[in-house]
């Protein structure tokens, strides 16, 4: 062997022990993972936001650090890191062991790595999960639309996104015997704010009514209200009533891409019953904004 292939053996061997080096323990995380999503950071969020402990935004993207507890008591960091341009979402994770993070990079090196691989599958059932919801729903192009006003029976709510249709479903017989809605119309959500971060919002739920019809004695926090007409624009929403809000994720963060917010209040009208017998990726709603 010359002398000039036996330099470069060493300078190879050499670049690779720095590179591992580095690898070991100086490069803060232990494996980057990428992938996009049809989902909005917002919405892509809503999946993981029990386990998050710290949000961020800004360069334009949303950072968020989840917690993934192990069955040998180790926290492992997944820090994500989410662009979107309005319509994809380009999704980083980097995964952070909290303790021997070294030890933990090596055995990944040597392929014996069962916590790096329990790690790596629970983020691929989370990438599973946002494909599948992303087929359960879908909605049309926002087109100019306006929602008339009404005098209303309402009740006053507040609930975290999941418990929506369990606060609905508790209220809409009540809330139609009352309004004596003979003439049909759809009842409604006004949503007078959300909080993304917390997956929670208050909201006014409301049947249309006439109010010459008005002859009994209300429960005590039922109500009586003119609502004004609302918004400039509507989009139609074809699926399962609860999740409307991956919609609201979506509109605050293609506004925030043009420095916008989302002004309130926002209606939801549902103009199908989930007693219809459709399937309920067929159900349909407006939102006007």
């Amino acid at each position: 062997m010359n002398l000039n292939i036996k330099q470069s053996f060493i300078f190879l061997g050499l670049g690779a022990l720095v590179g591992l080096s580095i690898y070991l323990f100086f490069l803060p995380y232990a494996y980057l993972v990428k992938f996009k999503s049809e989902h909005s950071p917002l919405s892509i969020y809503s999946f993981v936001h029990q386990n998050v402990i710290e949000t961020e935004e800004w360069q334009d993207k949303l950072h968020m650090t989840q917690v993934i507890e192990t069955e040998n008591e180790q926290d492992i960091n997944l820090f994500w890191e989410i662009e979107y341009d309005g319509e994809i979402s380009e999704i980083k994770i980097k995964i952070i062991f909290t303790e021997n993070q070294w030890i933990e990079k090596l055995k990944i090196l040597v392929l014996n790595a069962d916590l790096f691989d329990s790690t790596l599958t629970r983020i691929k059932d989370i990438y599973k999960e946002l494909n599948e919801d992303i087929e359960s729903f879908d909605w049309a192009t926002p087109k100019n639309g306006q929602l008339n006003g009404s005098d209303c029976l309402c009740v006053d709510l507040k609930s975290t996104f999941k418990e929506k249709p369990r606060m609905m479903n508790e209220h809409v017989d009540h809330l139609a015997y009352y309004a004596q809605n003979v003439s049909n119309r759809s009842p409604r959500l006004y949503i007078s704010s959300i909080n993304f971060l917390e997956q929670s919002f208050s909201y006014s739920f409301c049947f249309p009514v006439n109010h010459r019809l008005k002859q009994k004695a209300l429960p005590e926090d039922y109500f009586y209200k003119k609502q004004p007409s609302i918004g400039t624009t509507s989009i139609d929403f074809y699926g399962n009533f609860a999740s409307t809000y991956r919609y609201w994720a979506h509109l605050y963060d293609s506004l925030k891409l043009d420095n916008k917010e989302i002004k309130y209040p926002i209606v939801e009208e549902f103009l199908d019953s989930p007693f219809s017998g459709k399937d309920d990726k067929e159900w349909h709603s407006k939102l006007y904004f």
